[in-house]
């Protein structure tokens, strides 16, 4: 569980650890839902998961590091674009 997707364009994120029967075949959950259907039996394979997203504000910040170029924590908040 956790770990992120995608299909397309769209970015999604896996909510139930998965399990294979003994033939290799699992049910996957996860967020959002697939709003158009791969075939059956279609493959998944998982790459590093990307997608395009769009700030929410417009609040400008400074990236402070020390010494060492440890950055500080910064926090945004985003959302994807389709």
């Amino acid at each position: 569980a956790g770990d992120y997707f995608n299909v397309g364009s769209r970015l999604h994120r896996l909510t139930t650890n998965a399990s294979t029967n003994g033939s290799g075949e699992t049910t996957l959950s996860f967020e959002p839902p697939i709003y158009v259907a791969p075939a059956d039996n279609a493959a998944i394979t998982f790459n590093p998961a990307t997608c395009t997203m769009i700030m929410t504000g417009d609040t400008v910040g400074e990236w402070n590091s020390n010494q060492n170029k440890i950055y500080d924590e910064k926090t945004f908040s985003a959302y994807e674009v389709f």
